[in-house]
């Protein structure tokens, strides 16, 4: 092993040259992501960071790691709201990176242990990919991204924090405190979990199954978060117009929908995303409906309008949808 010195010195000269190579990386990986990850009909936060000069000194020197040995110089976090988003996130990366380690931390720690959660993955880009076609000065380069819920970025935040590591010399009763705290977050997450994938699937909840569903498609076509109180109360207006038997038969139904005007919705979204942030109805998932109601219960749907908003607003929407109204 190299003296600290030497370590020290060998950090220093490299990263001097390399550092705009992981900053110009970091770019093109983040940009990838943010324009990929909603086709996923997910709405993650991803962070992103360059490893500083002396965090790589530190771990260099605790780990006893050679510069080459550091895969973190340049890492990205996904994270989700719920664990059954993760493997949602794990095929993505397989399919679009070069995976060169993967560990799913739940794997690595005994049933009657808790503590931090997360999985790391170490990849290359993959020129494959026509994205990264064209940028082969980053084909060996190795870097980390990790995947988490919300419940496990909560806890890896409050654990550093806390300045809290398990092999610490630390009172058993603080041991066991933040023990109990830990098994609660893990508790909520599986929890969460388990509410969102089951209370949509209740027939009393069918209005928040029709939201999930669109939902997803309006992160993938329009890239942005939305008010989701604003959309209950609309859809609540609606959805009696379009009965149908059961959920199962909604989602086929509205798939069948999507998969049709995959081209127009996408073409909307393109040129009009100025509009997203002025129009109100636009720029919320109901949109999708509407505009599916406008093909399907016209009549219905403009009787029932005219009871709650301005007439014209719905004329506008479906100019914008290529099947404008009679509002006479």
């Amino acid at each position: 092993m190299k003296s600290n010195n030497k370590i020290i010195k060998e950090i220093v000269d490299r990263w001097e040259k390399d550092e705009s190579h992981y900053n110009n990386l970091q770019v093109l990986v983040y940009k990838f992501l943010e324009d990929s990850i909603f086709s996923l009909e997910l709405y993650p936060t991803i962070y992103k960071r360059v490893k500083s000069q002396s965090s790589m000194i530190k771990t260099a020197i605790k780990k006893e790691k050679s510069y080459d040995e550091i895969n973190d110089k340049l890492g990205l976090r996904i994270v989700v709201h719920f664990k059954s988003e993760l493997e949602k996130i794990h095929k993505f990366i397989y399919e679009n990176f070069e995976v060169m380690y993967y560990e799913r931390k739940s794997d690595t720690i005994k049933y009657d242990q808790l503590g931090y959660l997360s999985d790391h993955y170490e990849v290359k880009v993959k020129l494959a990919i026509p994205y990264f076609s064209l940028y082969k000065e980053y084909e060996g380069t190795i870097f980390e991204i990790q995947v988490r819920t919300l419940c496990q970025h909560a806890w890896a935040d409050i654990e550093h924090a806390l300045m809290y590591k398990q092999e610490l010399d630390i009172e058993e009763t603080y041991k066991r405190r933040i023990f109990r705290l830990t098994s609660l977050l893990e508790i909520c997450d599986d929890e969460f979990d388990s509410i969102n994938n089951k209370i949509v699937e209740l027939p009393e909840y069918n209005l928040l199954y029709l939201l999930k569903i669109l939902e997803g498609k309006f992160y993938k076509y329009a890239r942005r978060s939305y008010n989701k109180e604003i959309s209950i109360d609309v859809l609540s207006k609606f959805i009696e117009i379009y009965k149908i038997a059961d959920n199962h038969t909604l989602l086929k139904v509205l798939e069948d929908y999507f998969k049709e005007n995959n081209v127009r919705i996408t073409q909307i979204f393109i040129e009009r995303v100025k509009e997203l942030e002025t129009n109100i109805f636009l720029s919320q998932p109901e949109i999708f409906f509407i505009w599916f109601l406008i093909e399907n219960k016209q009549y219905d749907l403009i009787k029932l309008w005219k009871q709650y908003f301005d007439i014209e607003d719905l004329f506008e929407l479906s100019v914008i949808w290529g099947k404008p109204i009679n509002v006479d």
